[in-house]
Formats: C-alpha cells, structure tokens, sequence
C-alpha cells in the first residue's frame, strides 16, 4: 500500500489549505465570542445617554413644571373650597 503523500499528490495542499482555514476560522469567530459583553455595554452607555438627557430636561424645565403644578394646585383647591 502506497503513502497518502504519494498517492495523493495534492494533500499537502490540502492540509496547508484545511490549516489555513481553520486559522481563518478562529480569526472569524474569536470576537464573535465576547458579543455578550460588547452588548452589555452598549445597553449601559445608551442607558447612560438617555438618564442624562433626561435629568437635562428635567433641569430646564424645572421652573415652567413647578408653575404648571402651583397653578394646578391651585384650581382644585379653589374648586373644592
């Protein structure tokens, strides 16, 4: 029985190209494996983006709310008195 080598010409070809394959492969597939974290973070950055848009608001609107609310106040006192 003849060697794979010599009876298959072309596999160490093969195996040069099934290694660089493989190689790719892990390449690919190694940041694929901490999506996880990269996602968790992104979740807490746009959390962080909309608290501090909002606490914003809140601050630039504070005076025009505690209006609206006074003159709130205000007309259900007067209406139930």
């Amino acid at each position: 029985m003849k060697h794979l080598t010599t009876a298959f010409p072309f596999s160490a070809a093969l195996r040069t190209f099934a290694a660089a394959r493989d190689s790719l492969h892990v390449a690919v597939q190694g940041p694929r494996k901490d999506e996880a974290g990269q996602t968790l973070i992104e979740y807490g950055l746009i959390l962080t983006l909309v608290s501090v848009t909002l606490i914003a608001l809140l601050l630039l609107m504070a005076g025009d709310l505690n209006d609206f609310y006074s003159g709130f106040t205000d007309t259900v006192h007067d209406a139930v008195t």
